[in-house]
């Protein structure tokens, strides 16, 4: 069964709570421009993931996004977990209404709802490439990311950002400003291109696009599609060097340092010797202790 409809999915939450008032101006433009279909709200107990693997064993396959970072990672992970249809074929659109929206930022897909709706209403189709974090320990389930994944003080912020969302877009450099003192540099094994090394590190980050965290360019130069993961080892940094480095997160000064290094890959195998347990996968916490990275080329279908 197919569907020419539009599966929109909504997070009320998003932003700080998208008011009542905005999504009816929304439903309006939606409709204005030819796009019609009934709001699928998330709630706590009904995530993006499980509503878009709904929509799509009802045989849709165009579907509208209404939320931050943390909604399209949920939808993503719908679209590439189900098993009815090629991933590909399922088409995005965002109409960005999260905190950071990194993503949106990345595609240059615009906050103001109407010239995000006019995008997806010319149904202009672009792909990019998908990352997959592969969890060796425990479950070994796959978790998917279109943005930013790793280990290190990024993951460390986003594990304590949840009480300073108050603050909107500001929120990740006050987490990050906030908790710095309270990081310590972990130890990892990982193997880059067949070349094996222990590392004690204060980020290793995975990137496919180019923003994270609210802004943040960990990535040195990622191109979303060309089938390679961008690697970022920052190693060995003092107190001092993160009170440095905390402005060159969202500058992209971050790759001046020494001690920091960039490398691109189809593939890394992470282990954690100690100073956590946890990955994270755009804002996802993962759980575990040795991780396996991987690209899928572009594995994603959206409108742009």
């Amino acid at each position: 069964m197919s569907s020419n409809g539009w599966f929109i999915i909504v997070n009320p939450s998003s932003g700080g709570g998208i008011s009542k008032k905005k999504l009816t101006k929304i439903s309006q433009c939606l409709k204005e421009n030819n796009i019609f279909g009934r709001l699928n709200k998330t709630s706590p107990q009904v995530n993006a993931k499980s509503l878009v693997d709904k929509g799509i064993q009802q045989g849709f396959r165009r579907i509208i996004c209404i939320g931050g970072d943390g909604t399209v990672h949920n939808l993503v992970n719908g679209v590439l977990n189900q098993t009815n249809v090629n991933p590909k074929d399922i088409v995005i659109g965002l109409i960005p209404m999260g905190t950071g929206n990194d993503w949106a930022r990345h595609h240059n897909i615009p906050t103001n709802y109407k010239k995000a709706i006019a995008i997806i209403a010319k149904e202009n189709v672009d792909q990019q490439d998908v990352g997959e974090l592969r969890i060796l320990s425990g479950t070994r389930r796959a978790v998917y990311f279109i943005n930013y994944a790793g280990v290190g003080f990024d993951g460390y912020v986003i594990s304590k950002i949840e009480k300073y969302k108050f603050l909107g877009p500001l929120s990740y450099l006050i987490a990050a400003i906030g908790n710095f003192i309270s990081f310590e540099n972990i130890k990892l094994n990982i193997k880059i291109n067949s070349s094996k090394k222990t590392v004690s590190a204060f980020m290793l980050g995975v990137g496919v696009c180019k923003y994270t965290g609210g802004g943040m360019m960990l990535a040195k130069d990622p191109k979303d599609n060309d089938g390679l993961l961008d690697i970022t080892l920052a190693e060995d940094f003092t107190k001092l060097d993160v009170i440095k480095s905390i402005p060159r997160l969202f500058n992209g000064n971050l790759f001046k340092n020494k001690k920091v290094s960039s490398y691109k890959t189809k593939k890394l195998n992470v282990e954690i010797i100690n100073g956590g347990d946890f990955a994270q996968a755009d804002g996802e916490m993962i759980r575990g202790k040795s991780f396996e990275f991987r690209i899928l080329k572009n594995a994603l279908s959206f409108f742009k």
